[in-house]
């Protein structure tokens, strides 16, 4: 899309390079501009105290707002070059101030994989502890209900939202949660008081 942008709406966006014509900032837009065809650069010299201003003069309504639009939507599609940033980590460059660790492990492609957790635990089989039928009743007066928990003979007062007959023990989870497991300490065995097994 920056190529395109270039042709609809020309160059308009400056680039930074250092004083041995490294770019440092818009290697996106000079690859583009050789697609686009502009060919000529115009080097300003400031010393990073002074805010470049590229005016652009002869551009229609539509054209400004057309050139605003690649500007922003430009950026939106930018991406990051993986192999880049991980030289540069692996050169000894922090990232931090840039992108978060989950941030990093995504561009890196270094998610942790829940899958590799489950290695070596025992299988697990999930009953099925959905009821078969499920039905609602209507009672006209309280008495009604409390006569029909007498005939089940189970408990059944106004804030019953649903019961299982036959009485089934149904697990409770809401108030649980997972916790990190407390680190446990590397226990050694004092040698004067060690006692091998005994032998077969």
């Amino acid at each position: 899309m920056v190529s395109d942008a270039l042709r609809a709406v020309g160059a308009a966006r400056s680039i930074v390079i250092d004083e041995d014509n490294v770019v440092l900032a818009g290697n996106g837009v000079t690859e583009a501009a050789a697609e686009a065809g502009i060919t000529k650069v115009q080097v300003v010299d400031v010393d990073g105290s002074t805010l470049v201003a590229v005016r652009r003069r002869g551009l229609s309504v539509e054209q400004k707002r057309a050139l605003a639009i690649y500007d922003n939507r430009t950026a939106e599609l930018a991406t990051w070059d993986a192999g880049q940033l991980q030289a540069d980590l692996d050169a000894g460059l922090d990232l931090h101030p840039w992108f978060s660790v989950n941030e990093q492990a995504a561009l890196l492609n270094k998610r942790d994989n829940p899958n590799e957790h489950w290695v070596g635990m025992p299988e697990f089989e999930q009953n099925d502890l959905t009821a078969w039928k499920s039905v609602i009743l209507h009672f006209k007066t309280k008495a009604d209900l409390e006569k029909f928990a007498r005939l089940l003979n189970q408990t059944i007062t106004e804030h019953t939202r649903s019961i299982w007959y036959p009485p089934a023990e149904i697990g409770r989870y809401a108030d649980k949660a997972y916790v990190e497991a407390p680190e446990i300490p590397d226990l050694r065995p004092d040698e004067g008081t060690r006692r091998e097994p005994p032998d077969d």
